[in-house]
């Protein structure tokens, strides 16, 4: 079995998987969870897996693997690093057919599209997806159905709510789409997948050929899964199915988007089988930054009984001004670029804040630059996206999606579009958004590929696809993306953390250390959860950029202090 495992990866970019990667692909285990961090060679691990799957003969020609994740740009991703091996590995006949690679939303428009009509649902191609917010003032007679809909939308995003509960709750939501959005060609977000699970109740054949289909769920980003994926997950399962979780609950920062809290430990608790991978082969060239990853990890296990066994530099980079902070942020990517011309850079910040937009202007004025800082709920964002969805719908019904019709397109869209405070970073997007479909997504595939993404409200996932000189973005916007370098500015107090996070974390703006009490521990968590994500960003290296000042939310200067992040027990202070 060793042997072919090994061959399988022959032609990979990792030739020899380490001890821990075979267990994952060698795993008998029909429950496994894989704890993965960032770094740690997961794509390896799991294409590795579905290609030992398919060479050995495990995987029946009548079966089919599931591969879900949390976003449409990660499934993106996940597809193309799958096709991209098979296409080596396979020169004949690859097995793609038999791997499903799409997202939650995705596969539930799959499912929707051939028994919609079963539940009333006739085209689910010509069902326009909607915020009940943005349509609730012209169903003024039916408030009742759509406050108790809001109710559970609501309920979903606290990440409390059990798969019992949401079952149990859903038929006034299911009613609500049924009575007053699909006599409109319309259907809600929540509402594509709690169409489905409400399918499978109804009609239990479709269920159980769903479950049988498929040899196993791989399911990538797991520690960001809600109650709705979870219950679909739930749904497709039965007892011959495999079910493999590649996740990081270090990397869980939506749980404002309603990502349930701690479900890696709870399955593990359930005595799932699990397996961490070990090898940090991102930062492997680099001790300090390896340092940090562990030392990170360490400390969020036990943050209130933690002993620092060294104390790792963190490079930091100050300015007496908003300003002086912008300018040397430039003289060090100058300095980097001298040596590395095609290197990435990022400049993550906590939080929009007006100190955040006077850096922006300063970056503007020395590079071309990405301002990917909005939030993806601001109206315009919503607006824009929609907008496009139903200009690209109407454009490419019949005509194919290629590389001479983009400009044309994009002018399209500029023409429609009212003048806005980021329409620029939008239209960055939308083009990072066509031209990588173009490119990486085959013609047939294509016009679906970009719906998903408009619908889901997801094109802000194609900020890797912009071509920019720099980006700067907020720390959960630039989640899944990575760049050579990354600078953490704000780096101050009320900045990161912002005020909500250090009220959580009891802590004052002249605060000094965190002290975890049984109060704050969880808050402790969730700040360093936030922390790991941005510093994990860097390929190479991190900088910690802040200020002697900040400003308010009238504009006032104020003097600033340095985020109390920076005096966790594990760090050492360095000026570069």
């Amino acid at each position: 079995m060793m042997r072919n495992v090994q061959r399988v990866n022959q032609n990979a970019s990792r030739p020899i998987l380490d001890s821990k990667q075979l267990a994952v692909v060698n795993a008998k285990n029909k429950r496994l969870i894989v704890e993965a961090p960032a770094g740690f060679g997961k794509t390896s691990t799991m294409i590795s897996m579905i290609s030992y799957w398919v060479e050995s003969g495990m995987l029946p020609h009548y079966k089919k693997i599931l591969c879900l994740s949390f976003s449409v740009s990660a499934a993106t991703r996940m597809k193309d690093s799958i096709t991209e091996h098979f296409a080596e590995q396979f020169t004949q006949k690859s097995p793609m057919h038999q791997i499903i690679v799409t997202n939650f939303h995705g596969f539930c428009r799959m499912v929707l599209r051939k028994y919609g009509h079963l539940i009333g649902i006739q085209n689910i191609e010509k069902t326009d997806t909607v915020d009940i917010n943005s349509v609730k003032i012209s169903m003024n007679g039916n408030r009742k159905t759509i406050d108790l809909m809001l109710d559970l939308e609501s309920d979903i995003k606290s990440g409390k709510l059990s798969v019992k509960g949401l079952m149990s709750r859903s038929s006034t939501y299911v009613s609500g789409i049924m009575s007053l959005f699909i006599p409109r060609n319309q259907i809600t977000y929540d509402g594509i997948i709690i169409m489905v699970l409400h399918l499978f109740q109804q009609f239990p054949t479709i269920r159980s050929d769903y479950q049988h289909i498929f040899y196993s769920l791989c399911v990538d980003e797991f520690q960001d899964t809600n109650i709705l994926g979870w219950s679909l997950i739930q749904i497709l399962l039965c007892d011959s199915s495999r079910f493999i979780a590649f996740g990081d609950q270090m990397q869980q920062i939506y749980r404002f988007q309603g990502a349930l809290p701690n479900l890696i430990d709870q399955l593990i608790e359930k005595e799932y089988s699990y397996i961490r991978l070990e090898t940090n082969y991102r930062f492997a060239s680099n001790p300090d930054m390896l340092a940090m990853d562990s030392a990170l990890r360490k400390y969020k296990d036990a943050p209130g009984h933690y002993s620092a066994e060294l104390r790792i530099p963190i490079q930091l980079i100050f300015g007496n001004t908003v300003s002086d902070e912008g300018t040397e942020i430039i003289s060090n990517i100058h300095k980097i670029q001298k040596d590395n011309p095609k290197a990435t850079f990022a400049i993550l910040v906590g939080s929009r804040s007006f100190s955040t937009d006077k850096l922006i202007r300063i970056f503007q004025n020395e590079f071309d630059t990405m301002d990917a800082t909005f939030n993806t709920e601001d109206e315009e964002f919503v607006a824009f996206q929609s907008e496009c969805l139903t200009l690209f719908e109407s454009t490419f019904q019949k005509l194919p999606l290629i590389r001479q019709r983009i400009a044309s397109f994009l002018s399209k869209v500029e023409e429609s579009i009212l003048p806005g405070s980021n329409i620029e970073s939008y239209m960055k997007l939308l083009k990072g958004l066509l031209m990588y479909t173009v490119e990486k997504v085959s013609v047939h595939s294509r016009r679906e590929h970009v719906v998903s993404v408009l619908e889901a409200g997801a094109l802000r996932r194609s900020l890797s696809e912009v071509d920019s000189e720099i980006t700067v973005s907020t720390i959960h916007g630039a989640k899944g993306l990575e760049w050579d370098y990354v600078f953490i500015a704000n780096f101050e107090q009320l900045e990161f953390p912002a005020y909500p996070e250090m009220q959580k974390l009891n802590i004052k703006p002249w605060s000094e250390k965190i002290q975890v009490t049984n109060d704050n521990e969880e808050a402790v968590k969730e700040i360093l959860n936030k922390l790991y994500v941005a510093f994990s960003r860097a390929k190479q290296q991190v900088y910690f950029a802040y200020a002697g000042e900040r400003f308010n939310k009238t504009g006032k200067s104020n003097k600033a202090n340095l985020s109390v992040l920076a005096s966790l027990p594990f760090l050492k202070k360095t000026f570069v």
